[in-house]
């Protein structure tokens, strides 16, 4: 208030004398309330403007010591090299770039890692991600089994992880979980190629009850064979007959063999076809096999055929399984054929030569 008085008088000097100054009332002073108001904003002002410029200074100070400090941490941390680099590791003279890593990265695995993650999103769109629950809990046990049987053979969980080139165990159990939607994909999609003319063909040839056998074979005479088909045609057991054979290294027995239409098809298709029609207490004709040499077939036991429609599923499962095992490159095709479908486009020209020379490899292992 003192300021803005002394103001108020300096003006009012202005246009009367110290004389009339002094005979001024009170009253008087309040006539001309403009001029206390000019003087009150035009001192406001200036108080405000002063105020706002020391603020911002304070401000640019702050920040300006900040961007020197992050500057020369950064400096310190990560220089350059010439061509601009960012040294990542360095000895003495001698430094490594972010950048150079990268390229060694980029051409011993990136197109692994790229393809895995492009394939995972395939098969979780392709689940809606409605696997992820299963497929994690899925993974946490079988992470613990595979921990608990590493630390039975006298190691910890961490040098079980450091050794598989995992950080930690979640990252275990993430790759783990990753696996299991990834092959999760990879059955659907081989069982969706599955078709019912493929089913009705394999239970024809296959479709059988549950059988007990035993499988003789001799590479390269039938000698033996014909002395034990004899030795069963004038009803010697059959358990007799093998034990008595099971020494003779010229003849091979397959005793109590369990099969079914499930597990017959893993034989050659001509002994998978005697232990199909041939009955219980029975024994096949000696045919040639081109894996066992000359073979017959004995029967213990047989049980009916199902129906189809109640093994249906069993079947397909029993199809993907063979299709797996039949084409050994059936994995990359599924998972080639799901990218196409997805337009896979690369916009890096080292990986698109070298995912060429993958499909070129893949195509070239098919074919042999």
């Amino acid at each position: 208030m003192e300021k803005k008085d002394k103001k108020t008088k300096k003006t009012s000097n202005v246009k009367a004398s110290k004389k009339q100054v002094k005979n001024i009332k009170v009253k008087d002073e309040i006539k001309v309330p403009e001029e206390e108001i000019i003087i009150k904003k035009i001192t406001e002002k200036k108080e405000k403007k002063i105020k706002v410029n020391r603020k911002d200074i304070v401000i640019a100070v702050v920040f300006l010591i900040f961007g020197m400090i992050i500057s020369l941490l950064i400096f310190k941390r990560a220089p350059r090299l010439k061509d601009g680099n960012q040294i990542a590791i360095s000895i003495d003279k001698y430094s490594i770039s972010e950048q150079a890593i990268y390229n060694d990265i980029r051409t011993a695995n990136g197109l692994n890692s790229a393809l895995r993650k492009i394939d995972l999103n395939i098969a979780k769109t392709y689940f809606n991600n409605s696997l992820d629950e299963e497929a994690k809990n899925n993974a946490q046990e079988q992470a613990e089994t595979y921990i608990k049987q590493y630390v039975n053979y006298g190691y910890d969980e961490a040098s079980f992880l450091a050794y598989y080139g995992f950080d930690t165990k979640d990252a275990f159990i993430n790759y783990l979980t990753e696996d299991y939607i990834l092959n999760k994909f990879f059955e659907e999609k081989v069982k969706s190629s599955i078709t019912e003319d493929d089913v009705n063909s394999y239970y024809e040839k296959y479709g059988t009850g549950k059988k007990t056998v035993y499988i003789f074979s001799e590479k390269d005479s039938t000698d033996n064979l014909t002395k034990i088909r004899n030795s069963l045609k004038k009803g010697t057991a059959v358990d007799k007959v093998a034990s008595k054979y099971e020494k003779n290294t010229a003849v091979t027995i397959n005793s109590k063999v369990e099969v079914d239409y499930s597990s017959i098809s893993s034989y050659s298709d001509s002994v998978a076809e005697y232990i199909k029609k041939t009955n219980a207490s029975s024994y096949s004709k000696i045919f040639t096999d081109d894996t066992l040499g000359n073979v017959f077939v004995y029967v213990v036991s047989s049980e009916d055929a199902p129906a189809l429609d109640t093994i249906k599923e069993n079947v397909i499962s029993v199809l993907v399984d063979k299709k797996k095992t039949e084409d050994s490159e059936l994995y990359y095709k599924v998972f080639i054929d799901a990218r196409n479908d997805k337009h896979i486009k690369f916009y890096d020209d080292a990986y698109k030569k070298q995912y060429d020379e993958y499909l070129k490899s893949h195509s070239e292992k098919k074919s042999k």
